[in-house]
């Protein structure tokens, strides 16, 4: 004799409402610890739950790879390729807004533009600051020595009677 039937929970699929059923395979049922964990009533509904509403940074990269070029716009390399959005707006994929750029021209094009342009400058030498107005130079300076423009060699001009 085999094992007694047994009634499943209610469920419904979370994508279209309809009632789930356990699944028939030959002769036996599915197992019941697999239909309590299943959400979705077939294929079809579990795979337009996974499309989301919103288009997310990796969707608008994606879509712009299709805009591509087999050279780089600026060198002529055919190597690892990128996609550089002209205007910074990534959600911007028009065609004449898409450049294609090796790795290497499209780095030095962020570093010349600055990606960032009202980040803070450093209140001594004007490079960019790190943490409390300083560039990581001077940061450390003031860290260490407790004043950022400190110089080797300063210490002995203030009277500091150190080894000698």
């Amino acid at each position: 004799m085999g094992r007694k039937f047994q009634e499943g929970p209610e469920k419904n699929c979370d994508y279209c409402g309809k009632p789930l059923e356990r699944k028939r395979y030959k002769n036996s049922l599915e197992d019941m610890g697999r239909f309590k964990e299943r959400r979705y009533c077939d294929k079809f509904c579990f795979g337009k739950a996974l499309v989301k509403e919103e288009v997310t940074l990796a969707g608008y990269r994606a879509r712009a790879k299709k805009f591509r070029k087999d050279v780089c716009e600026s060198c002529g390399s055919k190597e690892n390729l990128d996609t550089h959005h002209r205007d910074g707006n990534v959600e911007n994929n028009e065609p004449d807004n898409i450049a294609t750029l090796c790795e290497t021209c499209h780095m030095q094009g962020h570093w010349k533009n600055r990606k960032n342009p009202e980040r803070a400058k450093c209140r001594i030498c004007g490079l960019p600051a790190k943490g409390k107005g300083l560039c990581s130079k001077h940061y450390f300076r003031e860290k260490r020595h407790g004043d950022p423009e400190y110089k080797k060699g300063s210490h002995n001009q203030s009277g500091c009677k150190g080894i000698q």
